[in-house]
């Protein structure tokens, strides 16, 4: 059939009714094929990006964590969970919370980060805030974003329009040394949810922390 086309297209003779039908029916095969492998390479491109962000967003998040509680001098705990810790690096008794920023809590509010939707911690109002304390009370009297910067709060703000990416930390356990009289280490999974995905990025992690932190 495509020698006939072509021996037409080299003749000045005119295409028949049928031989055009076929031509507009094999372009329009043609067409279909190409415009549909666009549109799975575009999908697919569009969930890579959105990983690379969670991945990108994950690890931003471990690292404030992490320099948290590696700093941190004294905890509070309820037996299991620390409630909250001196990070020394902010020179106050801090907690980690979902919700709203600048909003009052007066229990710790968590999700599974491995499991958490998007809507999930949409729901709660927000990502990851730090909560100041007094070391003792469970009341949470002032919280900010856990990540200040410009391109942090599009990924971690709950207020703003352009999330498309929600953070998630578990209560944070710890561990005692062999003596049982100090902290060995401090254990939080932090998980990153992303609109319309399927699964989460997500990890556990193990803090050491610098100074000797005593269980009393």
């Amino acid at each position: 059939m495509l020698k006939e086309i072509r021996k037409k297209l080299k003749s000045t003779a005119a295409f028949s009714l049928s031989e055009t039908l076929m031509a507009v029916l094999l372009l329009s095969i043609v067409f279909t094929a190409v415009s549909g492998g666009v549109v799975v390479m575009q999908r697919d491109y569009d969930k890579i990006v959105v990983r690379a962000e969670q991945q990108t967003s994950l690890a931003t998040t471990v690292s404030v964590i992490t320099a948290d509680l590696e700093s941190a001098s004294k905890i509070t705990t309820d037996g299991t969970n620390v409630v909250c810790f001196y990070a020394t690096r902010r020179n106050q008794f801090i907690r980690y919370v979902q919700g709203k920023k600048n909003e009052a809590y007066n229990e710790i509010v968590t999700v599974n980060p491995e499991t958490a939707t998007f809507a999930d911690i949409n729901t709660l109002g927000g990502s990851i805030y730090v909560g100041t304390t007094d070391g003792t009370a469970k009341l949470l009297t002032k919280s900010t974003p856990l990540l200040s910067s410009a391109a942090a709060e599009v990924f971690h703000s709950g207020n703003s329009a352009n999330a498309r990416l929600k953070t998630a930390v578990s209560p944070i356990t710890y561990v005692a040394d062999n003596s049982g009289k100090y902290v060995k280490y401090f254990t939080v999974t932090v998980g990153v949810a992303a609109k319309g995905a399927s699964q989460n990025e997500y990890i556990t992690i193990n803090v050491k922390p610098y100074n000797h932190i005593p269980l009393t």
